[in-house]
C-alpha cells in the first residue's frame, strides 16, 4: 500500500502493467490496418469487396484500433486499487501500540538530563502520527503510568510533573523495564508493539540486549533516545554513554536518536505504522476500494469495439 491521503494504492504492483499497455497501444495505432495477411495474397479489389459485404471488418481509424488498449489501461489502473480512507475505520490499538520507557534513575533524574528526557518524550507524543502510546517509568524497577492511548494529551501532564522524587529506589535496570513492556504487550494482544527507551545508557548490558532481541523476535522493535548527562552532575555516578543505546536499538531492530535529534526514531515509528496498514487483511477495514467502480469505465471501449457499422 503506497501513497498519501487522500488517495492510496492498495495493489501498487499492478502499475507495472501500465507502461506495457501504453506501448502496446502505440504499436497497434502505428500499424496499418491488416487483414491477417490476406491483403498480401488477394486481389486488392476483391479484398476491399469483402469488407463491403461484411465478410471482413472494414479499415478502422487509429483511434478505433486503440480501444482494446484503452480498456486494458483502465483495467490495470482499477487493479492497482485506488482507495480513500474510511471515516469510520477502527483504530489499530491492538496492532501498532507503542510504549515509552523513561529512565528516572538517579543519574538522569538528579542530574542534568531530566528536562531533556521530558522534552524527548513530549516530542514522541506529538509526532507519533496518531499511534496509541503508553508510558512506563523505570529505575531499579519499572512502573506503568498509562496504558497505550490515542490521546497524547493524557500523557503530557504526567511527563511534565516528573521530578527526582517521582521514582523510589536507586539503580538503573532497563532490562526489567523491557521485560515488563514485552509482557504488557503480550497480555494486551499487541501484534508487534514498539518500545522507545529514553535513557542515558546506564545499566544497558547483555540482559537488556537479550530482552530487546526477544521483543524484536516477537514482531516488535526497540528504539532508543540518548540523554546526555554532564560528567560529575551526580557524585559517584558515571557520565552518560550513548554507545550501549546504539547497540540496544540494533538488537531490537529499531532506530537510535538523541534528545536533540529524534528524527530517525520518529521515522521508524511512522514506517512501522504504515507496515501495519499494508496488511491485506486490514485493507477492507481501513479503506474504500474505488477500483471496482472503474470496471464499468473499461466496458465503454469494449462496447464501442462490439458496435457494428451499418453497410
Amino acid at each position: 500500500m503506497i501513497g498519501a491521503d487522500p488517495i492510496w494504492l492498495l495493489r501498487p504492483w499492478w502499475l507495472v502493467a501500465v507502461p506495457a499497455v501504453v506501448l502496446a497501444g502505440i504499436w497497434i495505432a502505428r500499424r496499418r490496418d491488416a487483414g491477417g495477411g490476406w491483403e498480401r495474397v488477394m486481389d486488392p479489389a476483391l479484398f476491399a469487396a469483402l469488407a463491403d459485404v461484411g465478410a471482413r471488418a472494414a479499415a478502422r481509424l487509429p483511434v478505433q484500433r486503440l480501444l482494446p488498449a484503452v480498456a486494458a489501461l483502465v483495467l490495470a489502473l482499477a487493479l492497482t486499487g485506488p482507495a480513500v480512507r474510511r471515516e469510520d475505520a477502527p483504530g489499530l490499538r491492538n496492532l501498532d501500540a507503542a510504549l515509552i520507557l523513561l529512565d528516572l534513575s538517579p543519574s538522569v533524574a538528579r542530574g542534568s538530563g531530566l528536562d531533556d528526557a521530558q522534552a524527548a518524550a513530549a516530542d514522541v507524543l506529538q509526532n507519533a502520527g496518531g499511534r496509541p502510546l503508553g508510558l512506563m517509568l523505570f529505575s531499579g524497577e519499572p512502573f506503568l503510568v498509562a496504558a497505550p492511548t490515542t490521546d497524547p494529551a493524557t500523557l503530557e501532564t504526567p511527563i511534565a510533573v516528573l521530578d527526582p522524587e517521582t521514582m523510589p529506589g536507586n539503580g538503573s535496570r532497563p532490562e526489567r523495564a523491557l521485560a515488563a513492556a514485552h509482557e504488557r504487550m503480550q497480555r494486551a494482544g499487541v501484534a508487534g508493539g514498539d518500545v522507545i527507551l529514553i535513557s542515558d545508557g546506564g545499566g544497558v548490558g547483555e540482559a537488556a540486549l537479550a530482552e530487546a532481541r526477544r521483543i524484536a523476535g516477537a514482531g516488535g522493535s526497540v528504539s532508543t533516545i540518548a540523554v546526555e548527562v554532564e560528567p560529575g552532575a551526580v557524585p559517584g555516578l558515571p557520565a552518560s554513554d550513548a554507545a550501549p543505546l546504539r547497540l540496544l536499538a540494533k538488537a531490537g531492530r529499531g532506530a537510535f536518536g538523541t534528545v536533540s535529534d529524534t528524527g530517525a526514531v520518529l521515522r521508524h515509528l511512522g514506517a512501522r505504522r504504515q507496515s501495519f496498514e499494508k496488511d491485506p487483511g486490514l485493507a477492507a477495514l481501513l479503506f474504500h476500494d474505488l477500483g471496482r467502480w472503474m470496471i464499468p469505465l473499461a466496458m465503454v471501449p469494449v462496447l464501442l469495439m462490439a458496435r457494428r457499422r451499418g453497410g
